[in-house]
């Protein structure tokens, strides 16, 4: 059984169900423009919680963090998959499922499109770089700046606000 789902709830997909937990199937149709006919193509899904996986014209496509009793995230990575050439329709509706399993949070980050390869690509890695990596660098630079003020706070112990502001930074760095 299918319902629509308005695209405003994708970011709050948990809250579909009472207990926060469930696996919600998103089906859609699409046609390929003539300009991606013929190319090698994928799917860009953005950051999903908590896993999830794809069908293609009832083809399964991948997958995401785990499904199953104890679903687990892939943490902030963003979902894209590689669309097979045999398996798109290049005249004609082409079905899409998108599986996502809830779990106390649940989300699509974004509308999923279908594109180039080169172009889903980059996306994904520009994604990934601002929501993961670019989080890890401020984190390191956060507890290197706590370093440094431990340091100060050593070499000047009446000034206590060094010492404050050094475990501030470490601990928001963790």
């Amino acid at each position: 059984l299918y319902n629509p789902i308005d695209k405003a709830s994708f970011p709050k997909l948990a809250r579909i169900f009472s207990n926060r937990k469930g696996d919600i199937y998103l089906r859609t149709y699409f046609e390929l423009p003539k300009e991606l006919r013929g190319q090698k193509l994928m799917l860009f899904l953005g950051n999903v919680k908590i896993a999830n996986e794809v069908f293609l014209n009832g083809n399964y496509i991948g997958h995401n963090g785990i499904l199953g009793e104890e679903p687990f995230s892939n943490g902030s990575k963003a979902s894209s998959y590689l669309l097979p050439p045999v398996l798109c329709k290049e005249k004609g509706y082409n079905e899409l499922i998108i599986h996502i399993q809830v779990d106390g949070e649940g989300r699509l980050g974004d509308a999923p499109y279908v594109s180039t390869e080169r172009k889903v690509s980059v996306h994904t890695k520009r994604f990934d770089f601002f929501n993961s990596k670019m989080h890890m660098i401020i984190s390191i630079v956060m507890i290197l700046i706590g370093i440094m003020y431990f340091t100060v706070f050593s070499l000047r112990r009446q000034d206590k606000q060094y010492f404050s502001f050094a475990l501030l930074n470490i601990f928001s760095g963790l």
